[in-house]
């Protein structure tokens, strides 16, 4: 199979792929020990409203239009728009969960959370197994309460694609998760290398 043919099917069904992994017996339902992951915080030296309006600046809206040109079978058109995306991208608007927490009875607590990747390098993982759609795009929080001051917190992506044990999947993970560091760290005020290129 052509590459570009596989990621052109990777793309498109990025969204509706579940785990290729059989169960080991007849149960429907089986668990993954995720004990390995790791969760990484970033303290800003920003304000909360700072550090929310330095992500959303350096990290635009997803452009669709690869996705779109991919739909229309144009393949080699979308895959050279995929790969002209920057190196990552939001994927939805900003779940904002302050209202709710604060409904909850947490007056002063801040939370919002973001959806950020790349879809030509979801594919990229994609391709080696249909499971590492649940981890890309990856998801990161910004938090602040009267005890916290604004912090950035997510599981590292190297240890996400780490759980599938393949050489191919942890390069690009490695390199995804250099890109989303320094995205961050750039976002909360500290030095940082950002803007990064774009994976090849």
């Amino acid at each position: 199979m052509r590459l570009s043919t596989l990621f052109t099917s990777v793309v498109l069904s990025m969204a509706t792929l579940t785990s290729a992994h059989k169960p080991h017996d007849d149960s429907p339902v089986r668990d993954w020990d995720l004990k390995h992951i790791k969760k990484r915080y970033i303290t800003s030296k920003r304000t909360f409203e700072e550090t929310r309006a330095a992500l959303e600046a350096a990290v635009p809206p997803l452009n669709t239009t690869g996705l779109e040109l991919l739909r229309q079978g144009k393949t080699e058109e979308g895959l050279a728009a995929l790969q002209a995306l920057p190196a990552l991208s939001s994927f939805i608007p900003v779940r904002n969960f302050t209202m709710l927490v604060t409904k909850d009875g947490l007056v002063g607590k801040k939370a919002l959370q973001w959806e950020i990747g790349n879809p030509y390098t979801a594919a990229k993982f994609v391709s080696q197994d249909a499971g590492a759609a649940l981890y890309a795009p990856l998801r990161v929080i910004l938090v602040e309460d009267d005890t916290t001051p604004p912090t950035f917190e997510f599981d590292r992506p190297v240890d996400l694609f780490g759980l599938f044990k393949n050489k191919k999947i942890n390069d690009v993970a490695e390199v995804l998760d250099y890109q989303f560091n320094q995205l961050l760290l750039f976002a909360a005020g500290h030095p940082s290398k950002w803007p990064v290129p774009a994976m090849p």
